[in-house]
């Protein structure tokens, strides 16, 4: 009798444990890293729905269960930041990451111009962004390889004639960094700032404010969910 209800207390410990992982197989996790676009600030500084939002409803249509973890999300979020917080324990679990940090560094840097110029200082200061984002990708490929998708920045400032040609530069160098790290770490690049400025008026209608509109966040998503392999 004993030997019965041992075997069939090790049989049912079996089969929980194999449907406790199957089910673990079915959860689809997504991990955000970002700053103010990522929680969807907008140009009138209120909360609209972010690429995030989107992207989370988008996989929700299409996962039996998703979960989304925002720990790493909120305003101001620095790149070097990430490189002192400990985000190891959710990055294995990850099956869908996407970053979008820097712009408001960023932005922050070129306002503090009066005049945007091909000045040492910028470009050094981007490429001092640009080595920390290394390093921040270098971190999460060794615990993730799975999708990873990197939002680039775009031009919230006003293009006048003495700015143009300079403005334009700094993008294009920006670009460049941008798709190096995609191909050094095989990861997704979301280029934005090319339609960003087509669409200047319908994606960034307050030049006192840098943040975009509703419809620009759902470019992004649209972007994303275009490259996205579920």
């Amino acid at each position: 009798m004993k030997k019965k209800l041992l075997v069939v207390f090790f049989f049912s410990l079996i089969l929980i444990i194999f449907i406790y992982k199957k089910l673990r197989k079915e959860d689809y996790y997504y991990l955000p890293i970002g700053d103010a676009l990522s929680i969807g600030i907008d140009y009138k500084n209120d909360k609209t729905l972010s690429f995030v939002d989107y992207l989370e409803n988008y996989l929700k249509e299409r996962k039996k269960k998703v979960i989304v973890n925002k720990t790493f999300i909120y305003e101001d979020l620095r790149i070097k930041d990430l490189l002192n917080d400990n985000i190891n324990p959710l990055l294995k679990e990850a099956n869908l990451i996407t970053i979008s940090i820097g712009s408001e560094e960023l932005f922050s840097k070129l306002k503090s111009s009066n005049e945007i110029i091909k000045t040492k200082e910028i470009y050094n200061y981007i490429d001092k962004m640009f080595n920390n984002y290394n390093d921040l990708l270098y971190q999460i490929r060794k615990l993730n390889k799975k999708e990873i998708f990197i939002i680039g920045y775009y031009n919230p400032l006003e293009i006048k004639k003495e700015n143009e040609e300079a403005i334009k530069d700094i993008y294009e160098y920006i670009d460049s960094q941008f798709k190096l790290l995609e191909s050094k770490y095989e990861v997704n690049y979301i280029e934005i700032n090319e339609e960003f400025s087509k669409q200047k008026y319908l994606f960034l209608p307050n030049i006192d404010n840098s943040f975009p509109t509703k419809e620009a966040y759902y470019y992004i998503f649209d972007k994303i969910k275009r490259k996205l392999i579920l």
